[in-house]
């Protein structure tokens, strides 16, 4: 489980933090950058995670159910269930999807 510090941060300074994370990975361009970062910036269970996330939201996206999500990702069917009620309720992760991963089969997991 990920561990955040309880310490408060101001609002201001919260949202810079923010705008710099999201801001380093518009910069990566390429496949390549993106995998040497990754590599580095996250430890190997926060990839795992990250990954199994986006996933999810795509295995959804494609109608796959959420007993077959389950058992390709080895989640629990209420971990799934979860996700498919935050891309009901998404805008950005269905453009996401629609955009980047439309084209993919869900043969590909």
């Amino acid at each position: 489980m990920t561990q955040v510090s309880k310490r408060y941060i101001k609002e201001e300074t919260l949202n810079k933090i923010l705008d710099i994370f999201i801001s380093s990975f518009v910069k990566i361009k390429d496949k390549k950058t993106a995998q040497g970062f990754f590599d580095e910036f996250l430890t190997p269970t926060e990839k795992i995670m990250l990954a199994k996330r986006i996933v999810c939201f795509y295995l959804l996206f494609k109608n796959i159910s959420i007993r077959d999500s389950a058992n390709i990702l080895k989640l629990s069917t209420s971990t799934i269930a979860k996700y498919s009620m935050f891309i009901k309720k998404s805008v950005y992760i269905k453009r996401f999807l629609i955009k980047y991963l439309q084209k993919r089969t869900s043969k590909d997991c």
